[in-house]
């Protein structure tokens, strides 16, 4: 490494604070990639949780260059905030929690405000990231909130990744929520992964989202526990092998093209309130050629229950195709409603049961050029 690395990388640390990661190539300088800040480093960080860490944390993410890394460290931090969030960040930063610290939202926390809000100001704004977190109480609004309202010119969270977090019930939203009001912007080329939820609602999202291997929990509130549609053109959205229960329909993907839902589980538990334990829609757009491959479906007797799959007017083209579904006694596994458009239902390789009971399908037809195979 020559000196004149070593001086630019410890400019480079007095600037912002803090650390910085670094990768060495053969034959080349040390390159300086992102600086990381450790937020105890900040006053009025506690992490024993006795105090208010707001106003210090909010001083940590601030200090934090774009495009760096915010280490928390183990421990306990009460949140309170004011107005309508608690934590704020308008560019890209990743926050990283060192031995999953707890961010414990304090109960005079009202169901209006939001945890973390991420409000990008810039277009095209890349690589923010939430993993290794806490965050709970059971008061606030959303946990994460993912504001994308200012469209195109400013609005896009794109090729980043929220993972291996734990976030439970907030009284008046969602774990993750996306808030795209818009037909441009929004989340794309991005990832939620191995997490353990409680609900995510997710609107007008980009192309290529992935919702993997995570946990989604909704028996704290009533919303459904993972809702969503795409904006016009956007495609290829993977729901893969996540682990959906609740109290309400499980899974409501309501416009996209080529939405892949395979390899997951979900049980409607007794006190399930919905009808439908997974629904195909298309209110909010146009919804073509969806597959639904190879999932595990239960609605267990004494919900509400009377629908493993529905297929809603407008889809058009959706398969599917192997996996087990299980409903009530009466149920029905899979329902194709009118206006529904070329549905093919390959019942050979799926396992039909009710009540945990295996026989023969009961299905019901309204659609057109639906195909049961």
């Amino acid at each position: 490494m020559t000196a004149k690395a070593l001086s630019s990388m410890a400019a480079a640390a007095a600037l912002t604070g803090g650390e910085l990661f670094y990768a060495q190539q053969a034959g080349t300088d040390v390159k300086v990639t992102t600086a990381q800040i450790k937020a105890t480093s900040y006053s009025g960080v506690d992490p024993t949780g006795a105090t208010d860490s707001t106003a210090g944390l909010q001083a940590a993410i601030d200090a934090t260059p774009t495009g760096g890394t915010l280490i928390i460290p183990t421990g306990t931090y009460k949140l309170i905030g004011s107005g309508n969030r608690i934590l704020n960040r308008t560019t890209a930063i990743r926050i990283i929690g060192d031995g999953l610290p707890i961010l414990s939202i304090d109960s005079s926390v009202p169901s209006t405000r939001d945890i973390i809000r991420f409000a990008p100001s810039v277009a095209d704004s890349t690589g923010w990231q939430i993993s290794w977190i806490s965050i709970y109480g059971g008061f606030g609004r959303h946990a994460i909130y993912l504001d994308c309202s200012g469209g195109a010119s400013a609005g896009w969270i794109a090729n980043s990744l929220f993972s291996d977090n734990v976030i439970l019930a907030t009284a008046g939203g969602h774990s993750i929520h996306l808030n795209n009001n818009t037909t441009a912007g929004g989340l794309a080329y991005s990832t939620i992964t191995r997490n353990l939820l409680d609900s995510v609602y997710l609107a007008n999202s980009g192309d290529n989202i992935e919702i993997s291997y995570n946990t989604i929990y909704g028996v704290f509130t009533t919303n459904i526990a993972l809702y969503g549609y795409s904006i016009v053109g956007a495609a290829a959205t993977k729901i893969i092998g996540n682990i959906l229960a609740g109290t309400a329909s499980l899974l409501t993907w309501d416009a996209g093209i080529n939405v892949i839902i395979r390899d997951n589980e979900f049980e409607a538990n007794v006190a399930n309130s919905g009808t439908s334990i997974l629904s195909i829609s298309s209110v909010s757009g146009a919804h073509i050629a969806p597959q639904l491959l190879n999932n595990s479906i239960v609605g267990l007797n004494g919900t509400n229950i009377t629908t493993g799959i529905s297929v809603l007017s407008g889809v058009d083209g959706t398969l599917i195709m192997g996996g087990r579904i299980d409903v009530p006694t009466a149920g029905t596994h899979i329902s194709v409603l009118s206006g529904a458009l070329n549905t093919h239902i390959d019942s050979w390789s799926i396992c039909y049961s009710t009540h945990f009971v295996t026989g023969a399908a009961n299905n019901s037809n309204a659609g057109t050029g639906t195909l049961t195979r």
